[in-house]
């Protein structure tokens, strides 16, 4: 089973019902905040879900990115049996549709 989730609820239209960040992030450069909720976020929806893969579509907001990926590599590190695979649906706009970008972390 997929979870398709967006990273940010106020930044542009995606076809999700479930968000990472709801609303404006107020601080981007808040990043302990910011690292608090994705990883609150995991924590509610994804670790031990039993979720074969999480689709997350992604906005332009890089800080929120790159606090929910650091996040995303410390879940599958402290709970490596409970993770599901990552995508991220990128924005197209030659096709306007979101094509995905497997984000599989090879830990050896």
């Amino acid at each position: 089973m997929e979870l398709m989730v967006g990273l940010i609820s106020s930044r542009h239209p995606m076809p999700v019902s479930e968000f990472v960040y709801h609303g404006t992030v107020e601080d981007p450069n808040d990043y302990l905040v910011l690292e608090r909720i994705a990883k609150s976020f995991l924590h509610e929806h994804v670790i031990g879900s039993g979720l074969s893969k999480v689709v997350l579509h992604v906005t332009g907001l890089g800080q929120a990115l790159s606090s929910f990926l650091k996040m995303w590599t410390w879940a599958v590190a402290a709970h490596p049996d409970a993770m599901p695979m990552l995508d991220l649906a990128h924005w197209d706009r030659e096709t306007d549709n979101y094509l995905r970008q497997s984000w599989d972390l090879m830990i050896e």
